[in-house]
């Protein structure tokens, strides 16, 4: 059991959400532990409010006031229930339970093929106000907040292709999903799932802010076709309303989201096109790939994730801009860990576009042999990538580009880095605008070959001097940097030689770590975790 040794001091900076202030205003609520394998659960900071306006229960009828004494169905969240209007900036608690969603679909779009289906949800929440949000939550049965406690359940035999939860096509925004446990229900075997059938998808064409998806779970997408189409837990698409924006997307748990012919296809996070996501603080294991940016997310924030495992692909895809249909206005990632999950990769493989982003104060631990690239820059574009502060760590012994880094001349920024190699000599990739590398043997050679890493430390794998010994899969508490650790003090602000001296990697070292790029100065802690 991993537990943090204190709150994570969080402060604001202008990629925050949320200030410590409001954080701890909510209290912490329950651990939720599940017996899963490899399996890693969030600490839910939810909210504390003892009552909702309106009740739902697995047992309701629609008939009902709505009350806790007498709740509505299920029923009531599709869009042509007469209860559904009167939600709108209303705070609805879904009560303890499972809520079987086979044989449901939209009420005024049920999808059984055909264009367009796939934008209306089967439950559907009316837009609330930019003060007022409509507000779904997991409810204990005495009617108060409790994380995790409701699951809205679908699997293979529901045929329909509207998406399980979220707005109608071309929505106003402004609502909170919070605490709901969303479950595809394959259970680990292969099931075939159409388009969008089955998909568990937030957020259609949203085409205001105000929506917010926190202290969820969500699981078992298991399917091996349609070959091409894209599926994800939660879905930031552009569609034909224009592109979501300020979409926030915090401490959630992602898990066992798979398929096994299209392992590009399946992805935790999708973003289609949005404008400023903001995903922070989140879980992420056993996916095929974690999060996908694709058609020119900008101005995105990947922040204090924890992405551990993955099936077959990556942690991370995309983020190149694809053409650029959007403001190329930066992507931040930043105060990651990256804990055994194949390539990191901040841009996509396939493509080269040119994308502003930034790469800094990441832990990345690559635990593959062989021919293996841990981190790559790819860019058709000069000066547009900045990368610092980060620590690669990497197994691999023998063959191919071994290296960590694969990186295009002309990035605006690469210094700060700390490699942990199993062997001094394996080489550095630069990439040359194709499949190729040159490859370089040694910092040293790297620097002078690339002009990257001048300021840069190199040492063998235990070289990062990590406070715990490694177990992939177990959190990121583990990656905190000892007392001793060369990183420590050896990373710069902003990555340039006049920035302040601090910590490199995501975590720092607790109470005494010197934080990089935050107003506060003060890296927080390991979010708290159960493994089981």
């Amino acid at each position: 059991m991993i537990k943090s040794s204190r709150l994570r001091a969080l402060r604001e900076t202008n990629h925050r959400s949320l200030s410590r202030r409001d954080l701890l205003s909510r209290g912490a609520q329950t651990l939720a532990v599940l017996a899963l394998p490899e399996v890693l659960i969030r600490k839910a900071w939810g909210q504390t409010a003892a009552t909702f306006d309106y009740y739902i229960s697995a047992s309701g009828s629609d008939s009902n006031p709505g009350t806790l004494a007498a709740p509505w169905a299920i029923t009531s969240l599709q869009d042509t229930n007469a209860n559904n209007p009167r939600i709108a900036g209303k705070r609805v608690g879904l009560l303890p339970g499972k809520y079987n969603l086979n044989g449901m679909a939209s009420g005024s779009n049920p999808g059984t093929g055909g264009a367009n289906h796939y934008e209306f949800p089967i439950l559907h929440l009316p837009a609330g106000t930019v003060l007022s949000p409509t507000y779904l939550g997991s409810s204990d049965s005495a009617g108060n907040y409790s994380p995790r406690t409701a699951t809205l359940y679908i699997d293979a035999s529901n045929t329909t292709t509207n998406f399980v939860i979220g707005q109608n096509h071309i929505g106003a925004g402004y609502f909170t999903i919070d605490g709901i446990v969303i479950d595809a229900g394959s259970g680990g075997t292969t099931t075939t799932v159409g388009f969008s059938s089955n998909l568990i998808s937030v957020l259609p064409a949203v085409v205001n802010g105000g929506v917010t998806i926190k202290n969820c779970e969500f699981k078992n997408i298991y399917t091996n076709t349609p070959f091409g189409n894209n599926y994800a837990a939660v879905l930031l698409s552009q569609g034909e309303g224009g592109p979501p924006i300020g979409a926030v997307i915090t401490n959630n748990y992602f898990h066992n989201l798979y398929r096994s012919n299209q392992t590009m296809h399946t992805h935790a996070i999708l973003s289609l096109g949005a404008v400023a996501p903001t995903i922070t603080y989140n879980t992420f294991v056993n996916c095929n790939e974690h999060i996908d940016f694709k058609y020119s997310t900008a101005n995105g924030v990947v922040a204090w994730n924890y992405f551990g495992p993955t099936y077959e692909a990556l942690a991370l895809r995309g983020f190149d801009g694809n053409a650029l249909t959007q403001p190329n206005v930066a992507n931040a990632i930043h105060h990651n860990v990256f804990d055994g999950c194949g390539s990191t990769i901040a841009v996509d493989t396939q493509t080269y576009f040119g994308q502003n982003h930034l790469f800094y104060n990441n832990t990345v631990n690559d635990v593959r042999t062989g021919s293996v690239s841990v981190f790559v820059e790819r860019m058709t574009a000069g000066n547009i990538a900045t990368v610092y502060n980060n620590i690669f760590v990497s197994q691999a012994s023998s063959g191919g580009y071994t290296g960590n880094c694969g990186a295009t001349t002309g990035q605006t920024l690469f210094d700060y880095n700390c490699y942990g190699l199993v062997s001094l000599t394996q080489g550095w990739g630069e990439f040359n605008g194709s499949s190729s590398y040159t490859l370089y043997g040694s910092l040293a050679s790297w620097r002078s070959g690339s002009g990257y890493d001048a300021h840069s430390i190199q040492g063998n794998a235990s070289y990062p001097q990590f406070a715990s010994a490694i177990t992939v899969g177990s959190g990121p508490g583990q990656y905190q940097l000892a007392s001793g650790s060369p990183c420590r003090g050896a990373g710069r602000t902003n990555g340039t030689l006049t920035g302040a001296a601090c910590d490199m990697g995501a975590w720092g070292n607790g109470t005494t770590s010197i934080g990089c790029n935050f107003s506060g100065g003060a890296v927080p802690d390991a979010p708290s975790l159960t493994v089981s």
